[in-house]
């Protein structure tokens, strides 16, 4: 060191820049002794010089300038040929580079000096880094051994292009690398290249996930660099991308092109990695930067680096990956202030930087400045900062036209993101992608290339022509196969495990929350599966470190957040699995493309959960799949075997969980302890240690568990793929969907064959979760439901043969046709029977009688009212099952006459029919002052009452309680408050989740109308059309005297009738009533059901009513109102006796006093979801008419406290619900299984209480 110092000190006298600074002038603290361990020195001669940009700068004068016009040509000769490139890095900015400079003699002493530094620099980089990445000197240095290689393989295949690509007249060095994958352009690359290559135009393409995007926009980034080289290396292409894994898998792409550093440089910004590093290969000045957004802003930002200092005049290419997740609105907030820099006419001036620049001019002197001085003072340097920031920026204006990429799987998708507004609910395909070309700036007019848009759509000129009625407006992947499983939310562990199991293969598992990622990750690794967790919250190497671990596994299974769901080229994937379902089409879309990627095949399968269903509709609704995916069928045989294991690694993974948590507390405890200066609490410590008792019991289950994983799920060798379930999901749609698994019906032949021909069979996927429970009610394996005694078993076996047969008829009910075998055989003969056997007046089979019940069962109110019930004894025999039906807002009998579901099993039961009259029916009017005693509370105890006295009276044990509609929950309730008495219900159509306080669906009801509108369900395409026309050309013609006289004539109102812009609503809601009843009847028979005798409704009566709307009628006010009359009166005027109509909805007496007092369902539309006008309920309108009507006050959350929601029916047992998809009603009933014995049955195509009705036969239903 003081050799060196000493020459540098010659070297300065020589020159006469340089002094030597006597320290001894100086106090210095810690160098008291006078022997410092350092020297300084000044420059004395210097000038201050203005820069390009107006920053200050000093400049060194003297003897020797500082750099020579020699050298200055040696450099620009050393840059071009990139002989060195670490001699470029290391640009003498600062003092020490400075002496280096003067020292300078000759060209041999500054090679040898320059080599020494290289080889320090490559080793202290290597250093930094930890040895974590190769240097990007080392890798220039070895790169032309590699180029030597490439050049070698390159002269042996041809330059000549394939044909599919010759005509775009790609850079030979692409066709090369093209040659080498040896692949025809895709179908966005093709419709791409051609106006972004040979047109020059910016492009705007929306395609299928996994369709070759990313080369559609870096092969003409990579032709036109290689075509165009510049001597001066700047950034000339930016591409923006929103993940971190997404921008280095472009860079990897791109750089499979054109391997050669030296002809394109590619560098990657990403957050979670050096950004040191980053900034110093941004030195080397590439041509390419592959960015997200905030880690370029960072850099930016910073202004370490003069890479981005010109962007706005040197970019020539800007590229926005995922273009609608990134400019999704509060996204990404830096996204738009690089738009900004990118787009201003003005490069950012370098601010607050004082360096020392080389001199322009040949061997001569420079004048100086300040000769006052011989030393910069802090103050001048503050001042010249002051006025560079304070100096006018110098205006620059672009040197290239700029060609400018947008590109996403999912830009045109309609009402897929959650940030659409009302506003924009509807959007065409195209205002979407101009919304998002302004935000960005393109120019003229941009080449639009959107696969997920018909090819009709756009014509060749880019103008958008008129969509056809129902084409598809997102484009999934043709291989792409989708499919869904309905569980509950604590069994999609099961189903995943099944899953995960039974089809081995490539599998991404999509969460939506990192807490949930960590949780089904550590019981998945817990049952020895290759588990791989990816989310936002991990390092950036560990990510990466996952990723290819998961890639090198063929059956690796990655767990992960919607970080892993964009972008991502993942090889083989087979199998994508939506344990959560995500909150937009669009998310969806962009997961499910993780599989079927270039053209193979795969699986996108959701587990579907009851809090899952109002995002999977939406999801469904946007893909024009409104009943659902295919049902992908689970073999049962499996699950108890399933659950034993996925419960133990539950179990695992709370203990081990809790134990951290406790060394983290003991932990806690200990710091803030010894930072208090305390002494620990001994006692404390040892009651933590004494309640860590969990590793233990983890230690022990562990063991259990490994023992269980011993044996395989399945046979050894055995194997399953989605391409070979076509047979198990039945055959194709015409619309290439599977169809959904109609399993009630393959259940029947089962169990027909099972029953009356001994056939054996296998209990497999077509078994629903009811018909397990049924079973294992009649092992004694099971854990007993009640007391595990011999008296309990027989009970549980006899009401086990008793819903088996029960379900038998339900299937019966909606049954189609079966292929001619015994089994169908047997069917037919069955529906002939039944509808031979019940015919005419069924009452005159059953006695009348009646009860005197209490008036008030809960207080010392004296009084009694009675009750009437009907007790059918035709085919009981004493100790059979008593068939309890619970009335409710009508007279019974009515329903004695339809509900053939307890006839139908009377006599295979052996059991006695009751059907029970609802109390106070047909005596609810406004002023009874008896009405405080009317409530389903009241009504239960009616019932309970009356249950104890027919046991005593007909020697019954067992009764089951039987119920549809508000029946339907008093049957549940039944079973929940009184179980001592009935010991299960059947439940149709009750919506017992809508009530205000348990999250309803208020929307369902319409939605559901809406859709039995529909052409999927047969009805005419302009049926929805033109009712949603309707209600404006109400209201309009309300406004006026002569549009109310309009509206008179028009739907026949009688004359009496008072119609004013005021009440003008009645109207619509007397309409859309009516459709609401016909939706509640829509049977494929004709029936009085929803009539209550009063008349028919015909088959599919929503259909009837729709093909008087099959013209279209939305121009003409006078058609249109006419058509809806005679639409409408398919059920006002079923009776055929109506001459006029008079408004009003109708509405039951008992029903609507009840919705007052305790049964309050909200509901509302939209108009946008639905058919009909815009209405959302209000809760302080119904207290309004509460009051006025009935003289009650509103009690909103009366029947969620009395009753419950989904956890209280958990906590029951011996339940089933039944709801069809044509039910307005059943989006608020429970769909799909609580527990093992509170179980939802789905039937498709069925109405309101469809399964409870007669087979056939029945006119009256």
């Amino acid at each position: 060191m003081a050799k060196k110092g000493k020459q540098q000190e010659r070297e300065a006298k020589a020159k006469g820049s340089w002094q030597k600074v006597d320290l001894a002038e100086y106090e210095l603290e810690g160098f008291d002794d006078g022997g410092a361990a350092f020297e300084l020195e000044e420059l004395t001669e210097y000038t201050i010089e203005q820069d390009e940009f107006g920053g200050k700068v000093l400049k060194a004068v003297d003897g020797a300038p500082t750099v020579t016009k020699k050298k200055k040509q040696r450099k620009r000769k050393a840059s071009i040929e990139e002989e060195d490139v670490v001699e470029e890095i290391a640009e003498p900015i600062v003092h020490e580079n400075v002496v280096s400079e003067v020292k300078e003699e000759g060209k041999k002493s500054k090679k040898k000096r320059s080599r020494k530094k290289k080889n320090a620099q490559t080793e202290a980089i290597t250093n930094e880094n930890d040895n974590a990445e190769v240097d990007e000197a080392v890798d220039d240095d070895n790169a032309e051994e590699n180029n030597q290689e490439d050049e070698q393989v390159e002269e042996e295949i041809s330059s000549e292009p394939f044909p599919e690509w010759a005509k775009y007249k790609l850079h030979p060095k692409i066709n090369l690398a093209l040659r080498r994958v040896g692949s025809a352009p895709t179908e966005i690359q093709a419709k791409t290249l051609h106006p972004a290559v040979i047109e020059h135009r910016d492009v705007v393409g929306a395609a299928p996930t996994g369709s070759g995007k990313t080369l559609a926009f870096g092969l003409p980034v990579l032709h036109h660099l290689l075509s165009h080289p510049e001597q001066e290396k700047k950034c000339r292409a930016l591409i923006l991308t929103p993940t971190r894994e997404l921008a280095m898998q472009i860079t990897d792409h791109l750089t499979k092109i054109v391997p050669n550093r030296r002809e394109i440089g590619i560098v990657t910004l990403v957050g979670g990695m050096a950004v040191q590093k980053q900034i110093r290969q941004l030195s080397y000045s590439p041509e390419i930067v592959v960015a997200t957004p905030g880690r370029l802003w960072e850099v930016m930002e910073a202004g370490e680096t003069t890479h981005f200092a010109e962007l706005n005049a040197d970019l020539q290419f800007l590229i926005v990956d995922e273009a609608d997740r990134m400019l999704q609105p509060g996204s990404f907030p830096q996204l738009q202030k690089i738009f900004e820099y990118i787009n201003k006419n003005t490069p950012k001036p370098v601010k607050g930087k004082v360096i020392l620049e080389e001199s322009d001019d040949e061997e001569e002197d420079l004048p100086m400045e300040a000769a006052e001085t011989s030393v910069v003072m802090l103050d001048d340097i503050l001042q010249q900062h002051e006025e560079a920031k304070n100096a006018p920026e110098e205006s620059k204006k672009p040197r290239y036209v700029r060609q400018t990429f947008l590109f996403s799987a999912t830009m045109t998708l309609k009402n897929a993101g959650r940030y659409q507004t009302k506003r924009m609910k509807n959007p065409t395909a195209l205002t979407v992608l101009e919304s998002i070309m302004r935000r960005v700036g393109l120019r003229g007019k941009p080449a639009v290339v959107d696969l997920s848009v018909p090819a009709d759509i756009v014509d060749d000129d880019d103008k958008p022509k008129k969509q056809k009625a129902g084409a598809s407006e997102v484009t999934l992947p043709a291989g792409l196969e989708l499919a869904q499983v309905e569980t509950l939310d604590e069994h999609r562990n099961n189903c995943l495990y099944y899953f995960l199991t039974q089809y081995p293969g490539r599998t991404i598992v999509f969460l939506n929350a990192i807490a949930g990622v960590r949780r089904v990750a550590g019981i998945l690794s817990l049952l020895k599966l290759p588990v791989f967790a990816l989310h936002a919250e991990m390092q950036q190497k560990q990510r990466l470190k996952k990723l290819e671990g998961f890639r090198a596994n063929p059956k690796g299974i990655l767990i992960a957040t919607d970080v892993a769901a964009r972008g991502l080229d993942i090889p083989s994937v087979q199998y994508v699995v939506h344990y959560h379902i995500p909150r937009s089409a669009e998310t969806f879309v962009h997961r499910s493309g993780r599989t079927a990627r270039a053209a193979s095949e795969g699986l996108s399968i959701s587990l579907v959960a009851p809090i899952d269903a109002k995002y999977h509709a939406q999801i469904c609704n946007v893909l024009r799949r409104p009943s659902g995916f295919s049902s992908f069928p689970i073999d049962h045989k499996f699950l108890p075997l399933v659950k034993e294991r996925v419960k133990l690694a539950e179990q695992i993974f709370a203990e081990e969980n809790q134990e951290s948590k406790q060394k983290s507390e003991a932990s806690w405890f200990s710091q803030m302890a010894q930072a208090a200066d305390l002494p620990l609490d001994d006692d404390l410590m040892e009651q933590m240690n004494k309640n860590s008792s969990s590793q233990a019991i983890a230690k022990v289950l562990k063991a259990e568990l490994n023992a269980l994983l011993k044996e395989p799920l399945r046979p050894i060798g055995s194997k399953r793929k989605f391409w070979n379930m076509h047979e198990e999901l039945n055959q194709l749609s015409n619309d290439g969907e599977y169809r959904a698994r109609d399993a009630t019906a393959d259940l029947m032949k089962k169990i027909i064959s099972i029953i009356w021909f001994n056939e054996e069979a296998t209990l497999d996927s077509s078994i629903t979760i009811p018909l397990i429970f049924i079973l294992h009610l009649m092992e004694d394996e099971l854990t007993p439901i009640l007391t595990p005694t011999t008296e309990a078993r027989q009970v549980r076996r006899s009401f086990a043969a008793l819903l088996i047969v029960l379900l038998l008829l339900l299937v019966l009910v909606f049954a189609f046709t079966l292929p001619n075998d015994p089994a169908a055989a047997l069917l037919a003969e069955t529906q002939q029977h039944f509808a031979d056997a019940f015919h005419g007046d069924l009452r005159h089979r059953c006695v009348l009688q009646s009860i005197d019940q209490l008036l008030n069962h809960f207080g010392n109110v004296n009084g009694t009212i009675e009750q009437q019930y009907y007790v059918c004894s035709e085919f009981y025999q004493v100790g059979g099952p008593l068939f309890l039906y619970l009335g409710h807002g009508h007279d019974v009998g009515i329903d004695l006459n339809t509900t053939g579901i307890l006839w139908e099993n009377a006599q295979e039961f052996k059991a006695l029919l009751v059907f029970a009259q609802h109390r106070f029916v047909n005596q609810v009017v406004p002023g009874n002052e008896q009405l405080e005693y009317l409530s389903s509370e009241q009504a239960l105890a009616d019932y309970a009452m009356l249950l104890q006295q027919l046991k005593e009276e007909w020697k019954s044990d067992i009764a089951i309680a039987f119920g549809a509609a508000y029946g339907g929950m008093l049957a549940t309730w039944l079973r929940i408050k009184y179980p001592h008495l009935v010991i299960g219900a059947i439940a149709s159509s009750a919506p017992v989740l809508g009530f205000y306080g348990q999250s309803p669906d208020v929307e369902a009801n319409a939605r559901t109308i809406t859709y039995d509108a529909s052409p999927v369900a047969g009805a005419h395409p302009n049926c929805i059309p033109n009712i949603r026309a309707t209600w404006s050309k109400i209201i309009q013609a309300a406004k006026s005297n002569a549009g109310r006289q309009r509206l008179i004539q028009a739907f026949h109102l009688c004359p009496n009738s008072f119609l004013d812009e005021q009440n003008a609503m009645d109207l619509m809601q007397w309409i859309q009533h009516a459709y609401s009843s016909m939706a509640m009847g829509n049977y494929p028979f004709s029936s009085s059901c929803m009539l209550h005798g009063d008349g028919q409704l015909p088959a599919y009566p929503v259909r009837a009513a729709c093909d008087y709307l099959a013209a279209d009628h939305t121009s003409s006010e006078t058609k249109l109102l006419n058509a809806v009359r005679e639409s409408v009166a398919i059920y006002y005027n079923a009776s055929k006796r109506e001459k006029c109509f008079t408004l009003g909805t109708q509405k039951n007496a008992l029903w609507d006093y009840l919705t007052c007092t305790e049964l309050y369902l909200p509901k509302q539309q939209n108009g946008v979801d639905d058919m009909f006008y815009n209405a959302h309920f209000n809760m302080t309108a119904d207290s309004e008419r509460c009051k006025k009507k009935w003289k009650v006050e509103l009690r909103p959350l009366w029947a969620s406290t009395v009753y419950g929601g989904r956890d209280e029916l958990k906590a029951s047992s011996n339940i089933v619900f039944t709801n069809g998809d044509y039910d307005p009603w059943a989006g608020n009933g429970v769909l799909s299984d609580i527990s093992d014995s509170v179980v939802g049955i789905f039937i498709n195509n069925a109405a309101h209480q469809y399964d409870f009705l007669f087979n056939v036969g029945k006119s009256s239903g």
